[in-house]
């Protein structure tokens, strides 16, 4: 929803804004109608109002845009940039401030698929895009078409220059992602996210220096609920050289398998790690996180 201006009442510096929150049910012609019941009010002497939400004074109706500004994570590249921008301006070169500006901005950003919460704020002659973003955490790809998946399922169209450790997801079979901007709901596909997830977390607590994440290569769930076959593990990550990491069930299942705890894989996972300082080129076959503690083996050897 639009917010109120926190600018002083005698300000004569222009401002107003404009909230699409995720999710969001607004009617977009509504608020344009509401405008004009507000224009029609002040030409009888009323006074200039915005709608509810908008500051009561007037922006700088008929100047032009001079500035965008926004803020936007660290791992976010020039080429995602670009297209924030883009959606913001639309490529013109000159934009002329009017009170539906913010508006119709807020409204051109809701459809691009890393954002959301989008507000937009026209202070002075600068639009401010204020916003939350979404993460890529997987990389799936479909013949020649390449798609990211977000924390939350999201698809996401592909960008190159992100500084994060993006890991290939393996293991759908023919499937086709759904459309950008779409959620994906498959348990495999939320199996494997999930656990890059909980990944990224310990990265930040034990290993946040030299993430273990930047050595997984792919997350395989081919085997996703047994469906090839029951002695397989049902996840399995890949590191740089190829070498398995056998993580098994998904987050929560452990038990129902038999399998070693989701704690007891992390802490060998980690203890592994930060013992080896990497996980390719040890010279193993695999490494095995599916035994309970007290009956782990050695990595077998090649």
């Amino acid at each position: 929803m639009a917010k109120k201006s926190k600018n002083s009442k005698g300000s004569s510096k222009g401002y107003f804004s404009f909230d699409w929150g995720k999710g969001s049910g607004l009617d977009y012609v509504a608020v344009l109608k509401v405008f004009a019941i507000a224009v029609v009010l002040a030409g009888i002497g009323v006074g200039f109002y915005f709608v509810e939400g908008f500051v009561k004074e007037a922006p700088n109706v008929g100047h032009y845009i001079t500035g965008l500004k926004f803020e936007s994570p660290k791992w976010v590249g020039q080429e995602l940039l670009g297209k924030i921008k883009l959606g913001a301006t639309g490529n013109q070169k000159q934009i002329l401030i009017n009170e539906s500006l913010a508006a119709q901005t807020a409204f051109n950003l809701q459809k691009i698929a890393w954002i959301y919460n989008v507000r937009v704020v026209i202070d002075g002659s600068t639009i401010d895009v204020g916003c939350q973003w979404r993460k890529p955490v997987a990389l799936f790809r479909a013949g020649d078409k390449d798609v990211f998946v977000a924390s939350d399922l999201t698809v996401l169209d592909h960008v190159a220059g992100l500084s994060l450790p993006i890991v290939e997801l393996r293991g759908i079979g023919a499937a086709t992602a759904p459309a950008v901007g779409q959620v994906w709901e498959r348990d495999d596909v939320a199996a494997a996210i999930t656990l890059l997830g909980q990944l990224e977390t310990m990265d930040e607590m034990q290993t946040k220096d030299k993430p273990l994440l930047y050595h997984i290569a792919a997350v395989d769930v081919g085997n996703f609920g047994n469906r090839k076959a029951k002695n397989m593990p049902q996840i399995v990550l890949f590191a740089k050289d190829g070498t398995n990491v056998n993580w098994g069930a998904p987050l929560g299942q452990s038990s129902k398998y038999f399998e070693a705890t989701d704690e007891e894989k992390l802490a060998m996972l980690y203890d592994y790690y930060k013992s080896h300082g990497r996980l390719s080129g040890l010279d193993v076959k695999y490494i095995e996180l599916r035994i309970p503690q007290g009956q782990v083996p050695t990595p077998t050897l090649n």
